[in-house]
């Protein structure tokens, strides 16, 4: 029994930190087309990085981990959003890494072309990351964003 209260007490605290530090999991899977992404890139109130994932990539989890890792440790001064360009899997947003992102996005429409409208340059290749700051022109990376990179950018929130 005590086990169980100890668990069920683990829990409780977790939550509690995670929401204190602003990282309540999203609650709802917004469609992401050409128009979402430039709407999000004029109107980035603070530094907020965007990873472009798809259900088959590998690496992609561990990069989304490690970035929200890192800016949970600003409380909030930060914005992570995933966005899925393949498919909706069943149960997203309880899984993980999609449970320690702010916003969770689905493309919608032909892939190919929502890429082009994010970035011309961009061939599909995932993870893909994107740093908005205000004021700042977008960052892309293939891949994890080097750790100096991703230091620098989540500076610009301290």
């Amino acid at each position: 029994m005590n086990a169980l209260l100890t668990k069920a007490g683990a829990a409780v605290l977790c939550c509690c930190l995670a929401m204190a530090a602003g990282a309540a999991p999203p609650k709802t899977i917004e469609p992401f087309d050409g128009k979402t992404w430039k709407t999000l890139s004029a109107d980035v109130k603070k530094p907020t990085i965007v990873v472009f994932s798809a259900t088959y990539c590998t690496h992609c989890p561990a990069v989304i981990q490690k970035i929200a890792k890192d800016k949970a440790e600003l409380g909030g001064k930060v914005s992570l959003i995933g966005v899925v360009m393949d498919e909706e899997p069943p149960g997203l947003l309880a899984k993980p890494p999609y449970n320690r992102v702010d916003r969770v996005f689905v493309f919608e429409g032909h892939e190919q072309a929502v890429r082009y409208t994010i970035n011309p340059e961009w061939r599909g290749i995932t993870p893909y990351v994107a740093f908005m700051a205000p004021g700042k022109p977008v960052k892309f990376f293939t891949g994890a964003p080097p750790a100096r990179e991703l230091g620098q950018f989540l500076a610009l929130a301290r």
